[in-house]
């Protein structure tokens, strides 16, 4: 029956097919089943119908099997609950879910908007106590300029109707006295708005993480109506095998696991594919003719297991194994700068995942033809899966298949490399840690008890991280690694900065993107942004083809530590520090502003800037004064420094020179000067 079927599977497929040969041994068989002539195991192997036993049993013996079932009594049945269905078209389904993935693209936007709220309410809150804290000083100055031989000789000899009083007895309001009791009010007030604003901005938040928690209950319905379990797969893997098998003539017995477990139905449809040429590989390779002493058929498991959000695919088989020795051949007549002469076994095994690679001296429909196992890899790369093969000649081979269970919306950690944000799989990331600057710059990392890789990101090939500007003022503090692992790989990879975690929704990179590297797709931030999705197998594979050349002597580019270069921009005008604050960030310069010299100390001990634009005239310090203090400390001493001011005596250039600086430009300044003179003192050093 199972032959049989197979024979209309085939048909429905290509109805030009050949199949006759095929039906005639099935009828064959099915005629000695009814002669009787196959034997006592064959028949109990076959499954036969109840009611085709009875009917084949003599008249007397069916009277005994009627008389028993009718005192049997029957069995109450109450009424059965029919489950209404509907048949929708995957098609509609998959709609929703995009339309859902909107949803959270909004919702961010939503996050984008609050976040932005809470920091603008942090700004007012600090420009209310400083009005609150001016407010308080004049109050102060004006009680105490009115209290007698305190205040001035013109209050003092006023008079009037209250000259009879005391200044202690009667206040006296003077026009100064009015403004300060409006700006009390003002202040007052514009606190009421402020404590407002801050329910407002509570009820805002609560609301939004109601909404995010309703959208979250939906995307998880939404993704169990495409969730189907992987024995709809099951039948095509066995008949897989049995096409593999009258193929090659190398008896197989396949063994399926983990059939219950739930997937996103586009991972079987994207996996089928590569699963059963997986199979046909292993019958193909890894079985052999029937013999006399001690045979036994080639046995293949396919089991799933699912963890948490990611699902394990496990495919293998107890036979011959890979043959390196092969590989190896093939692999140098293929590849001869590759210097496939010196690859251990682990490195031979990843030749097969190459285009063209085949190492069957033959050419049949289900081996030989050089493609496969790079389409397999390939399939799992779209998924943002990741592959590992482990063979032994003799022992059998093991292929170990790590996929999302969803690949639609998953959870996901920000990251900051250089200057661009990316986004890293949750089921990629083992663990975070934080690291000294010791074990920051050691081309290994201790976690768990064993050395890992430490991975810096700009070494990586095909990943180039620029440095340039970004808002956040970033230091060593802000570091931190990623434990990431792809298979049996482990790295501690170090990121600038370590953002969050959030859902994201993944979006295809497309055919004409499809070879960008180390990326496996993007997501959308809500203030439309792109995210690019890291794909940690291949930063992985990469990483260890340059510690390979490294290990042989090749040159590897060193890791910039210094990153963006930081200006400080020293100017009690406002309008000055912004308009040169922008003319940094258009160069990917950092830009740390101060208003005056003593702030300008305090930055410079804090930010540690590489470069000082150094107004002259400002309050509580001027330029000068600041120079001076640099001059004191030998530490600070060389650090470069340019006067940027509208005096443009002579005495005055003289006079920053001698203090040290290494320049001096006017007012209005020209732009190309200030960057050329921040160009040339840095990279004199």
């Amino acid at each position: 029956m199972q032959g049989g079927a197979d024979i209309l599977v085939r048909l429905v497929e290509d109805p030009n097919c050949a199949v006759y040969a095929d039906q005639q041994k099935n009828l064959k068989k099915f005629a000695a089943i009814k002669a009787g002539d196959l034997g006592e195991s064959a028949f109990h192997a076959t499954a036969i119908d109840e009611t085709l036993l009875d009917s084949d049993l003599p008249a007397s013996s069916q009277h005994v099997v009627a008389e028993e079932k009718r005192k049997t009594p029957p069995v109450r049945q109450g009424p059965l609950k029919k489950n209404a269905t509907l048949r929708v078209d995957v098609n509609r389904i998959d709609q929703m879910v995009g339309l859902s993935g909107d949803m959270v693209i909004n919702l961010s936007s939503f996050e984008g908007s609050m976040d932005a709220m809470s920091g603008t309410m942090k700004e007012l809150d600090m420009i209310l106590q400083r009005f609150k804290n001016i407010n308080s000083s004049l109050e102060a100055g004006y009680e105490l300029a009115s209290i007698p031989h305190l205040g001035s000789q013109e209050n003092a000899q006023n008079s009037g109707i209250t000259e009879d009083f005391d200044p202690l007895e009667m206040d006296r309001y003077s026009e100064l006295n009015i403004l300060i009791r409006s700006l009390s009010e003002a202040v007052s007030d514009l606190d009421s708005i402020m404590a407002q604003n801050v329910l407002d901005n509570v009820a805002w938040q609560k609301t939004v993480e109601r909404q995010g928690m309703v959208l979250k209950e939906l995307q998880n319905r939404m993704m169990g109506v495409r969730m189907t379990p992987f024995s709809t797969l099951s039948s095509r893997m066995h008949r897989t095998v049995r096409e593999a098998e009258r193929t090659t003539g190398h008896p197989a017995q396949l063994t399926i696991e983990g059939e219950s477990i739930m997937m996103d139905t586009r991972v079987w449809e994207v996996m089928a594919d590569p699963l059963m040429h997986i199979l046909r590989n292993s019958v193909a390779h890894g079985g052999s003719l029937p013999q006399k002493a001690g045979w036994k058929p080639l046995s293949i498991t396919l089991q799933a297991t699912r963890k948490g959000g990611q699902c394990t695919l496990l495919v293998s088989d107890d036979g011959k194994g890979l043959n390196y020795e092969a590989i190896r051949v093939k692999g140098m007549k293929l590849y001869p700068n590759d210097r496939v002469n010196l690859m251990n076994d682990d490195d031979l095994a990843e030749l097969i995942f190459r285009h063209g690679f085949s190492s069957t001296g033959s050419i049949t429909n289900i081996a030989g033809r050089g493609v496969g196992m790079d389409v397999v890899r390939d399939a799992i790369d779209q998924l943002n899966g990741s592959i590992e093969l482990v063979s032994e000649q003799g022992q059998g081979t093991e292929f170990i298949m790590r996929l999302p269970v969803a690949v639609a919306q998953l959870p996901a950690i920000f990251a900051r490399f250089g200057t661009q944000i990316y986004a890293i799989p949750m089921h990629d990331v083992a663990s975070v840690a934080r690291a000294t600057p010791e074990e920051k710059k050691g081309p290994e990392y201790s976690f768990e008890g064993e050395s890992i890789p430490l991975l810096h990101i700009a070494n990586v090939p095909g990943f180039e991280t620029d440095a340039g500007y970004v808002k956040e003022h970033l230091t060593e503090d802000d570091q931190a690694l990623l434990i990431v692992h792809a298979g049996r790989k482990r790295a501690a990879v170090l990121c600038e900065q370590l953002i969050g975690q959030r859902d994201i929704v993944f979006k295809d990179l497309g055919t004409h993107l499809h070879n960008v590297p180390c990326i496996s797709g993007v997501t959308i931030m809500g203030n439309g942004a792109l995210i690019p999705i890291l794909q940690v197998e291949e930063v992985l594979r990469k990483w260890t083809s340059v510690i390979k050349r490294r290990d042989e002597g090749s040159v590897i580019r060193p890791v910039k530590e210094r990153g963006p270069l930081r200006v400080l921009v020293v100017d009690d005008s406002i309008s000055v520090r912004k308009v040169v604050s922008n003319l940094i960030v258009q160069q990917g310069w950092i830009p740390v502003a101060a208003r005056n010299g003593i702030e300008a100390i305090e930055k410079i001990r804090e930010e540690k800037p590489d470069v000082v634009l150094l107004d002259v005239e400002m309050p509580r310090m001027n330029g000068f004064e600041v120079l001076q203090a640099l001059q004191a400390q030998p530490e600070l001493r060389d650090l470069p420094v340019a006067m940027l001011t509208s005096r443009s005596a002579d005495k005055y250039q003289e006079k920053a020179r001698e203090l040290g600086a290494r320049g001096f430009m006017t007012k209005p300044f020209k732009p190309e000067e200030v960057i050329g003179f921040i160009r040339k003192v840095t990279s004199d050093e």
